[in-house]
């Protein structure tokens, strides 16, 4: 955009000095045409000329002021292209063209216009390589550069991009300047049913690489102020949820945990009932139980209040007691049975 401009500053000024010069002139007389409306087709061959306008006159707006045309007409019959036509004027700088024989003009087209301030305008603005504007430009890799002075620093150094809504709100892109290097970027939308429109900070990246949501302040490398909706979580970290301290756990609750189903993959118990298990006497248990207090293989409550309950290996462990139980049931059951049988024959004797 900037080559754009400067070529065709140049182009004009250089037919500006060729036209003085065949003149023998020091200057362009612009002429007072302001109630003459012209077509392209009026003007001729190789003429350039400079006429005060009413803005209505050039069909620029419909409001009362003054233009300056600048027209340039190639000529050669029309061979050379269309007849160009700049016009200034408070409003900034406009440009149409038109055939050489028409008796219309295609549209006026807004190019720049920048206020006192350095703001700028832009309208109808197609960019087909890198638009800069500013000063110190000297990034050829970037394709658009807002440049300004390094202080202050902190959102006082704030630089804005705004797209805004007529009668209604606005979004934009924030960046201001951090320490030395370092830059933030925030990201900004107006909130429904706010009539002041103006926009309000959503997302804030700081210049560490913290992401916040819904907070300026981020004080981890994604920060949520709010309710996650999450179909799907997938992280190779661990979660905490009511403590900052996982303990080197994939997950730690501090709280009550409701679910519908848990599933667990782990190893079973049925190893109870292979043939080379030894099945502790009943004798040995209540041994153990007399001396620990458990079941063998149980934990004891000291050892749960300390290190919590494995779902997994208890579950696997309460089947092995349950697993051990039966046997011990069968093996009554045989001996009820061959007792009983004693006695059928002690009697029948």
């Amino acid at each position: 955009m900037k080559k754009i401009l400067y070529q065709l500053v140049v182009f004009i000024l250089s037919l500006l000095a060729m036209n003085a010069s065949a003149q023998t002139a020091t200057s362009l007389e612009v002429n007072d045409t302001r109630d003459v409306s012209e077509s392209p087709n009026s003007y001729g061959e190789k003429a350039i000329r400079a006429d005060l306008k009413f803005l209505t006159t050039s069909g620029i707006s419909t409001a009362y002021g003054f233009t300056t045309n600048l027209t340039i007409s190639p000529g050669f019959n029309g061979t050379a292209g269309y007849i160009s036509q700049l016009s200034f004027n408070n409003n900034g700088v406009f440009y149409r063209n038109g055939d050489f024989f028409s008796s219309s003009w295609n549209g006026w087209h807004k190019i720049l216009m920048s206020d006192l301030f350095g703001n700028v305008n832009l309208e109808k603005l197609k960019v087909t390589d890198s638009f800069e504007f500013g000063n110190e430009l000297d990034n050829t890799n970037s394709t658009f550069i807002i440049q300004g002075p390094n202080s202050p620093t902190g959102e006082a150094s704030k630089r804005d991009i705004i797209f805004n809504f007529k009668n209604a709100g606005q979004s934009g892109i924030r960046a201001f300047r951090g320490d030395e290097w370092g830059t933030f970027l925030q990201l900004m939308t107006s909130q429904p049913r706010d009539a002041t429109g103006m926009p309000r900070v959503r997302m804030h990246i700081d210049q560490y690489g913290k992401i916040g949501v819904g907070t300026v302040n981020p004080s981890s490398e994604f920060d949520v102020n709010g309710t996650i909706s999450s179909h799907n979580l997938l992280t190779s970290g661990s979660i905490g949820i009511g403590t900052v301290n996982t303990e080197g756990y994939k997950l730690a609750v501090n709280g009550i945990i409701r679910a519908k189903e848990i599933k667990v993959e782990s190893d079973w118990a049925d190893f109870v009932f292979k043939k080379d298990y030894k099945l502790p006497t009943l004798k040995e248990v209540e041994t153990h139980i007399n001396e620990n207090g458990t079941l063998p293989g149980i934990p004891s409550e000291a050892e749960v209040k300390a290190n919590g309950v494995n779902l997994a290996e208890t579950n696997a462990l309460l089947l092995q007691k349950i697993e051990e139980l039966t046997l011990y049931i069968i093996q009554q059951e045989k001996r009820m049975e061959s007792m009983e049988a004693e006695i059928k024959s002690i009697r029948s004797n």
